[in-house]
């Protein structure tokens, strides 16, 4: 079987979450927004980070969280390595 391809989609979520600097995170919605302008491609932002994070361990995945600022399964180590704290959850998506 031949492997596919990323999706333009999928490549611009990859340039996004790469491009979020240590120490600060954004949401799902947030890419969503920052790539099509609204959070209706969230869920999908979701799976192309899976996917990314299967097939790249440099992938900084940790930095993507849910709306309510919790982080996926075992993304708080990488976090804290990071010196994020979620005291300082109002952040600032202009970076």
């Amino acid at each position: 079987m031949q492997k596919t391809n990323k999706s333009d989609f999928a490549c611009k979520v990859v340039n996004e979450v790469n491009d979020i600097p240590k120490g600060k995170v954004l949401t799902y919605g947030n890419i969503s927004i920052r790539i099509n302008g609204n959070k209706d491609s969230s869920q999908a932002v979701g799976l192309a980070n899976k996917s990314e994070t299967k097939s790249n361990n440099k992938f900084p995945w940790w930095r993507v969280v849910f709306t309510s600022m919790k982080p996926k399964e075992g993304a708080e180590k990488y976090l804290k390595k990071e010196g994020f704290t979620f005291a300082m959850a109002r952040f600032n998506t202009n970076f």
